[in-house]
């Protein structure tokens, strides 16, 4: 993951933010036991809102400022939860699922289009999110 975001930050093409369910303290703890680090980059927590999807709309909104646009041509959400799913199918963004087994088996039940394994492939991950499209949402889960 460390290496991804350091990558991704690099690129002119995409722009990276951070929105997590999680409060802040407790994410800012379990990024930095896990060597990732988010200085610079737009974020939301669960302070900033109670559902998901006001959580996404704030970190976009601050992304928008941070990278100085008015619009970006693509929004690609990323998460490992049926939650996630459903966010960006009611948000209308596109999105990937990470997961192996049965939790992408659940991902792709429950909507998701593109589901990748991890962040291992960085070409494979950036190929994974050029074609992000809007999960299906499956309204019967």
């Amino acid at each position: 993951m460390t290496t991804v975001l350091t990558r991704l930050r690099k690129e002119s093409y995409w722009a990276v933010a951070l929105a997590t369910g999680c409060w802040k303290l407790s994410a800012l703890y379990k990024l930095r036991a896990a060597q990732i680090e988010i200085d610079n980059i737009p974020a939301a927590f669960a302070d900033d809102g109670i559902a998901r999807e006001e959580i996404f709309r704030l970190v976009v909104e601050k992304a928008l400022g941070y990278y100085n646009q008015n619009e970006f041509d693509k929004i690609v959400s990323i998460g490992d939860a049926a939650w996630d799913v459903r966010a960006a199918a009611n948000l209308k963004v596109a999105f990937v699922g990470i997961g192996a087994g049965e939790n992408a088996a659940h991902l792709r039940q429950v909507g998701a289009r593109q589901v990748i394994d991890d962040f291992a492939d960085y070409n494979w991950f950036v190929q994974f999110l050029d074609k992000a499209e809007i999960p299906a949402i499956n309204r019967a889960l």
